[in-house]
């Protein structure tokens, strides 16, 4: 956590919501720059490239956890789905917002 918060701070635009990630020059990474990060990784890391792992499969990872420990709506929230006009349109969700929140009780 420590890198990413010196990656914020180094060559972030200040923005707690914006992207984290960015070239050295400030400007956020593409989708093909998190292909290109995931191809590399999947040469290195057998169970990457076997497992497909991509930017979009660790976000769908992350969000079936979050549903299964908090529930729909919260992952939905977690998600930024939550208080659009639009079903499944995409909002921004604070972090803080959501650390505050505790696993919902086994059923």
């Amino acid at each position: 956590m420590s890198g990413l918060f010196a990656h914020a701070q180094g060559r972030g635009d200040g923005d707690p919501q914006g992207q984290l990630l960015r070239y050295r020059n400030g400007v956020p990474i593409t989708r093909r720059r998190y292909d290109y990060i995931f191809s590399r990784l999947g040469k290195h890391l057998r169970w990457v490239a076997v497992q497909q792992v991509s930017a979009h499969w660790l976000r769908y990872t992350t969000l079936t956890w979050v549903e299964r420990h908090f529930g729909y709506a919260v992952a939905r929230a977690f998600a930024g789905h939550e208080g659009n006009a639009t079903p499944g349109a995409p909002r921004r969700t604070s972090a803080p917002a959501c650390s505050r929140l505790r696993p919902r009780a086994p059923r």
